[in-house]
């Protein structure tokens, strides 16, 4: 699909941002490419993936076995198997520890590890401990966790 008039195609061979009349973006070429979002588009060089604009810069470097989509200025970034965050300045504000993650919603991610959930805030610190069986996402400085099957909610505020 496009996005305010880019989209990312494959002609068999090569992956490339076209614009609405089919005309490359750029020079640039990919090995591959994953689902891309806001405006931005997760794209393998090498073996690697990386995280371009829509006009082809790089946003986060080529260095990473997956990256995900622009989140509020938060991608993950898989590493050694494991996922962690890397900011839009593309800086890793967390440690690569994760099994997964939800994307940046309402200034928080929820995070996995060892099937349990957390809570880390935008600049990658702990704010829910990763103990609670379920978690549901922070809406409006609120969340829902299930611990020990039980259900509490929580303000984080």
């Amino acid at each position: 699909p496009f996005y305010k008039g880019v989209a990312i195609v494959n002609d068999g061979n090569e992956y490339y941002l076209i614009n609405k009349k089919g005309k490359k973006i750029n020079n640039d070429v990919y090995n591959g490419a994953k689902n891309p979002d806001n405006g931005t588009y997760p794209v393998q060089k090498g073996i690697n993936y990386g995280l371009i604009d829509s006009k082809g810069e790089t946003l986060i470097d080529f260095k990473y076995q997956e990256v995900t989509p622009l989140h509020e200025g938060i991608v993950w970034a898989k590493k050694d198997g494991k996922w962690g965050l890397v900011n839009s300045s593309n800086k890793a504000i967390t440690a690569f520890e994760y099994d997964n993650g939800d994307n940046c919603k309402n200034d928080y991610i929820k995070v996995s590890k060892d099937k349990k959930y957390g809570l880390l805030d935008k600049q990658g610190k702990l704010v829910l401990p990763i103990i609670y069986d379920q978690m549901g996402s922070a809406y409006n400085g609120k969340i829902l966790f299930v611990i020990d099957d039980g259900t509490q909610k929580l303000s984080l505020k």
